[in-house]
Formats: structure tokens, sequence, C-alpha cells
């Protein structure tokens, strides 16, 4: 199969192009309002969502749903009967495809059950937050971390692995990370990532267990390797950092950077050191 990207419009239509032959290949109405954001959830099945200021009102009429690529099938996720006083900023799914996060303006976090189309809980967190990633892992926590809400049914001995499990890491406004695990459709925060990163006005985070980057707009990297909880930094632009993605081997630590000027670099995590930079991207 051919990889394929899929484009929203202001016209809440969608279009599903195929990159080697350049053409779109599919295209469908899926929302009343512009599709402000879209995410795949398996190679056939996507979600989009759209938040519209209603005149007058300043309130915003918010929805989420799925489009199936081969049906051509639209089912509502998330849709409230009335308008609502804060507006959709994102939603993150899950690499599973089992969970959502819902980021809100002004309200709190939204976390939705992808299987049911229902809520499971809402996050009301300390500020403002700047950048989700989801990861999913088999983890070893000890007992004492996971706290009476979660439902972990091989962490009795605080040593045994865990079964697989979705986990979320938020980096807020004010530099805090913090990572939740969801299992059996409870969550709780837990002692996984837990950690002040990047107060300098964080931007965005990455995460590949068992290291989590923070970057911010002075153009600094901070590090932290979660076991340990140590935690290290360095400058690698005097521009804002905007793009941090690492490496699609699991194997491998490499981060790439890229700053608001342009430049990209690339980062040995695992090794502390810068490998490249100060490519200039046109």
């Amino acid at each position: 199969r051919s990889p394929s990207a899929c484009i929203g419009l202001a016209s809440g239509i969608i279009q599903i192009v195929d990159l080697e032959e350049q053409r779109v290949k599919l295209e469908a109405k899926v929302l009343e309002s512009a599709v402000l954001g879209i995410r795949w959830i398996s190679r056939t099945t996507l979600l989009c969502y759209s938040s519209r200021e209603t005149p007058g009102t300043k309130c915003f009429v918010n929805r989420v749903v799925s489009f199936h690529c081969v049906s051509g099938t639209v089912t509502d996720v998330r849709k409230f009967s009335t308008d609502e006083r804060a507006q959709i900023r994102g939603i993150r799914c899950s690499d599973s495809g089992k969970y959502l996060v819902v980021l809100m303006k002004d309200k709190p976090s939204e976390l939705w059950d992808l299987v049911t189309y229902s809520i499971i809980r809402t996050f009301r967190f300390a500020s403002e937050v700047m950048s989700l990633e989801w990861s999913t892992m088999s983890l070893a926590i000890d007992s004492a971390d996971c706290g009476e809400d979660v439902n972990l049914n091989n962490a009795a001995s605080g040593v045994d692995a865990i079964p697989t499990v979705d986990t979320f890491t938020i980096l807020l406004a004010d530099g805090v990370v913090q990572s939740y695990v969801i299992d059996n459709n409870t969550t709780k925060a837990v002692g996984v990532v837990s950690a002040t990163l990047g107060t300098n006005n964080p931007t965005l985070l990455a995460w590949h267990h068992p290291y989590v980057v923070v970057g911010d707009s002075s153009g600094f990297l901070h590090v932290l390797h979660a076991p340990s909880q140590e935690i290290w930094a360095f400058q690698l632009s005097r521009q804002a950092i905007r793009t941090l993605k690492f490496s699609s081997l699991s194997s491998d630590y490499f981060v790439i950077a890229v700053s608001q000027d342009g430049m990209v670099y690339c980062v040995d995590i695992k090794g502390q050191s810068q490998v490249s930079g100060g490519i200039g991207v046109k």
C-alpha cells in the first residue's frame, strides 16, 4: 500500500491523498464546520474535530467524529446537545487506538474510551497543557507507586512486569511533567515520570521510555531519565524549539529537534551528546 495523508478543509471536508501518485483518492464531508485536527487511529479509521463559535453567544459547537475510510461511515465520538463555553484545543489518541484525550481551553481535559465512545474521566491541571505524548508499554511499577485507583493485576509483588498498558505524559506551562497510566479504564498519576523540566517557557515534549525530553523557548533541551530521576540540560539554539521527535527505531535514543529559525539538530539522548546541528531548512 502506498503512503497516504489526510487533509482537513474549512468546509468540513477531508481529502485522503496518495503520496506516491500525488492524487486525491478519497474525499468525504465529515463535519459541518472547519476540520481543525485529524488523527489516525488505524490504517482505515481516523478522528477529526471541529470547534465553531456560535455568533453573539461566546459559546462553541464542539464535535469529534470518527471516519472509516472503507465504508465511509461517520460516527460521533464526542457531541453534546447544547453549546459549550469552552472550545476544543486539540485531540490526542493512544497508540493502541483505545483512548482519546480531548484538550479543552479553560476547562478540564477529557479522557474518552474509543471502544464505547464514553467519557472515562476529566483532568483539571494546575496550568495549561503545552504538549501530550502517548506510549504503550509494559511497566514494572512498585505497588506503592500505583495507588488505590489503579487495577494492575500483576503489580502485587512490585517486581513482575504488569500487562501492557496505555500511558500518556503531559507537559504543563509551568514545566511540570506527569505521567498517567490507564488500565481497565482506571487512571492514576504514577511515579513513571514526575518532575519539573524547562521552566523557561517550555514548548513541547518527546518521550521514549525511559527518557523524557522537553524543549523550551530559549532553545534548551531538558532531559529526564525517569528511573533515576536524573535531569540534565544543554542549549541547542537561541531560538525556541518547535519540533521534537525521537527516532522511530525502538532501540535508538536519538532526537531530532527543529528550532524556530528552521535549524535542525540531532541529539544522542542516551549518550548525552549532540550528533549534528546547525543544518538550515528552508
